[in-house]
């Protein structure tokens, strides 16, 4: 049987098992020895789309770890704003509730329904949303019993939240949109890698340790 065509003309390093490192290394050593057997500028053109390529993926790559590392940081914010908001509502439940007419006070049952602190205990990032617009309302409007003070760090944690939020969700979609760049940009070496073993076999048909050494 003849060879197949697919293993001629395929893209030679689509496959799960050429990791990033390793292609980055692979592309990098291809690199070096087309340059030191450059007789002639025979190999100048696909070195020049290699290094473009391979560029345009190790950048890629630095930038997406860079991103995660800021998510990450991001996402310790995002934590730390619940965990004080939980911190401070019950630090202050004592003094709310005797700003605004004790536990069974109608005023003090919207900042702690049913008397409870379980609306912030069990606050998550799903629900700090709305708890801390609530909190900014409620507090504004009992300003004057609460006292400014504590109205006024009351009111703070919906910003708080909103601009730590928003950082992470930026973030994350900075990763989203990377990623799918790096992908096309893998691709894009991997074919130019492709090419540049096709080129080495047309230069040295047939001749496999010439081939195999670059």
């Amino acid at each position: 049987n003849m060879i197949s065509e697919e293993l001629f003309f395929k893209n030679l390093f689509d496959t799960e098992g050429i990791s990033e490192p390793r292609l980055a290394t692979f592309t990098f050593d291809m690199i070096g020895k087309l340059t030191a057997n450059n007789v002639g500028g025979r190999f100048s053109t696909i070195i020049a789309t290699l290094t473009s390529s391979y560029g345009a993926f190790t950048g890629d790559v630095r930038d997406i770890d860079l991103a995660i590392r800021l998510q990450k940081t991001q996402t310790m914010g995002v934590n730390a704003n619940i965990k004080l908001l939980q911190t401070t509502m019950h630090e202050q439940q004592t003094f709310i509730s005797r700003a605004l007419g004790g536990n069974s006070d109608a005023r003090y049952l919207q900042f702690y329904p049913g008397g409870l602190l379980k609306i912030y205990s069990d606050a998550t990032q799903e629900t700090m949303g709305t708890l801390t617009h609530n909190l900014n309302s409620l507090a504004t409007t009992y300003a004057t019993p609460l006292g400014s003070t504590l109205a006024t760090l009351l009111q703070g944690f919906e910003a708080a939240w909103t601009a730590a939020k928003t950082a992470q969700i930026a973030t994350m979609a900075t990763v989203d949109s990377d990623r799918g760049t790096k992908d096309a940009n893998r691709t894009q070496l991997e074919v130019d890698c492709t090419q540049a073993v096709h080129i080495i076999g047309s230069t040295f048909p047939g001749d496999v340790v010439q081939c195999s050494a670059l």
